[in-house]
């Protein structure tokens, strides 16, 4: 099984230019989820590439902004490290994400991890004061990290959301961030490898 494969966009360069900038004022806490507003023509060309692969809209923009060196951390108990994506509004798990990396990707990788686990609902106040729930791993035993690690720093990926994952940052203290996309229809993460093998290939 394989966890992530890149996924070319021609609106990559635009898209990474907006979120960073409108990023920039976010810059005192370790941490921040921001749903980026994503309009226009830049939303219309992200949709025209996605109709390309034969997929549908993108439904959310969320950027993640980052710093603080973390290594693959995965505990018994829950941890805030390790998390599947999940909506609040159809409490359905999130099978896949398309990330774009913005900056300080450099040397960070996305990883994963497999075993027996229980999710259950973590409630959370973000840095900006907003109440949150999320969806975090409650471990019956030691999971097991899996060998593949998806290191994104200047290609757009699709990477599994619905398998317990995190990242391990930059070990110079500075920020990585990225702005993660996710698809209105839920598709999974072998129908979009699919989707992409078929136009590229």
């Amino acid at each position: 099984m394989i966890y992530n494969y890149p996924m070319p966009f021609k609106c990559y360069p635009a898209l990474a230019e907006y979120t960073q900038q409108y990023m920039e004022k976010y810059n005192s806490h370790w941490i921040y989820q921001v749903n980026v507003p994503i309009a226009g023509t830049l939303r219309s060309d992200l949709d025209k590439e996605l109709a390309s692969y034969g997929l549908g809209p993108a439904k959310m923009w969320l950027a993640f902004k980052r710093r603080g060196y973390f290594g693959e951390r995965h505990v018994l108990n829950a941890s805030p490290s390790l998390h599947v994506d999940y909506s609040q509004r159809t409490k359905e798990l999130t099978h896949a994400s398309i990330v774009f990396p913005v900056s300080g990707c450099k040397d960070t990788y996305q990883y994963w991890v497999e075993g027996n686990y229980t999710l259950v609902d973590a409630d959370e106040i973000d840095p900006n004061g907003i109440r949150t729930t999320r969806q975090i791993c409650k471990w019956n035993e030691p999971g097991t990290v899996v060998d593949e690690k998806a290191y994104i720093s200047d290609t757009p990926t699709v990477v599994r959301t619905g398998i317990p994952h995190s990242v391990v940052s930059r070990d110079d203290g500075s920020y990585r961030t990225i702005l993660s996309v996710r698809l209105k229809n839920n598709e999974t993460f072998e129908e979009i490898v699919e989707k992409i093998q078929a136009k590229t290939d």
